[in-house]
């Protein structure tokens, strides 16, 4: 149910969605299934790369690639995005795609 909130939500509430499934799995210990770790940088390349001066998406960008980073998620889309979001971002994103990356070797 909190997953299709995230494609009507707005920017802000995205972003706190995501703190919320990164503090239950990091507090509880729960294991993430497969559907939400999927669906969050699926969710993140909806964004437009173009509006991270907007505080509440650069907010919610942020926040995604921060999950994206919890959950342990890299595939070649998310690979992707993270490459485009670097290319587009300001310092701050592009420091946590650097941290992202290099965390993955």
């Amino acid at each position: 149910m909190i997953l299709e909130a995230i494609p009507k939500a707005a920017f802000h509430v995205k972003a706190e969605i995501c703190q919320a499934i990164g503090l239950i799995h990091k507090q509880y210990g729960i294991p993430i299934p497969t559907d939400v770790k999927n669906s969050d940088p699926r969710s993140l390349e909806r964004v437009s790369t173009a509006r991270v001066a907007l505080p509440d998406e650069k907010q919610y960008i942020l926040e995604a690639m921060k999950l994206i980073q919890k959950l342990n998620v890299m595939d070649e889309s998310v690979l992707a995005e993270l490459l485009s979001q670097f290319i587009d971002g300001d310092d701050v994103v592009r420091e946590l795609v650097l941290s992202l990356l290099k965390a993955r070797g």
